[in-house]
């Protein structure tokens, strides 16, 4: 972002840097000032990379260039992306900014879908030798955002032209399918050691996955819950989790949770009757 040496650069401007320039010494001006060194940085984007369900990510510097210790997959790029959009909305706002001007110097957003792709408002290019020219991108149509990750393109017109291409086919064959709203019964379990025998679980959530057709027809829905559930029961406890599986991978997942209170019952007989049930059928 051409940031003088010495020179007082506020965090909200090295953000707009970093994010829009693509700005190493917006990078590493803002690992030093909040780890001390870009060394340290590294290591604490390394430890929140796995905090946030990132399962192949490790750094070596704030910037991105190659590094041996340097490397993300495809599948945590889109998984960050997503975390970005959903935790940081404020933050996110900045990647749909076209240019960015420090020092005099005005730098044009290189990402070639904010230009004429409907629906762009992210997120960001990269290019090394080794992972040629690559792109995070998002789009919303009629409220329902879509999350592209590519690379290896051999030039950077090549990557416009392919991102358009696979997120007009995302938007086109794959639709957003309601599977249960928030609040919805979706199975019940049995209590044991409660005043009643049988408890709800229901979806805290709406429960919405984008399905190609065929995969509307392959899904396959299970809950898994951990048991056996012994009173007394808290309402909206989660205690499992419900998937949907296309040809065995999963391709969405909800927490599902107690519907309503369960006290444990007071009457002695029925308390030793579900304690010897329990031993010999378990939960």
């Amino acid at each position: 972002m051409f940031a003088a040496p010495n020179s007082k650069v506020s965090v909200d401007n090295l953000l707009h840097g970093a994010i829009i320039d693509s700005a190493n010494d917006a990078c590493i001006a803002l690992a030093e000032g909040i780890a001390g060194t870009e060394t340290a940085f590294a290591q604490r984007m390394t430890a929140k990379a796995a905090e946030i369900g990132l399962k192949n990510s490790s750094f070596a510097n704030s910037t991105g260039l190659p590094d041996p210790g340097q490397r993300m997959s495809v599948a945590d790029l889109a998984t960050l992306a997503r975390y970005i959009i959903t935790k940081h909305p404020n933050f996110f706002k900045i990647y749909s900014e076209q240019e960015f001007t420090w020092s005099k110097i005005t730098q044009q957003n290189r990402n070639p879908l904010l230009k004429d792709y409907p629906g762009a408002d992210g997120m960001k290019t990269g290019y090394t030798k080794e992972a040629g020219y690559s792109l995070v991108g998002t789009a919303v149509r009629d409220g329902r955002r879509l999350i592209l990750v590519m690379a290896g393109m051999e030039d950077s017109a090549k990557r416009k032209i392919e991102a358009q291409k696979i997120l007009d086919y995302g938007f086109s064959q794959f639709k957003n399918v309601n599977i249960y709203e928030a609040g919805d019964v979706v199975s019940n379990v049995r209590v044991w050691g409660g005043e009643q025998h049988w408890v709800n679980l229901i979806t805290p959530n709406t429960f919405a996955v984008s399905l190609a057709q065929f995969e509307q027809d392959q899904a396959d829905i299970r809950i898994t819950y951990k048991g056996p559930l012994i009173a007394p029961l808290k309402q909206g406890t989660q205690i499992g989790t419900m998937r949907i599986t296309v040809d065995g991978a999963v391709v969405a997942e909800q927490p599902v949770a107690i519907a309503e209170d369960v006290e444990a019952t007071s009457n002695m007989w029925r308390k030793a009757a579900d304690s010897a049930l329990l031993m010999i059928f378990g939960g």
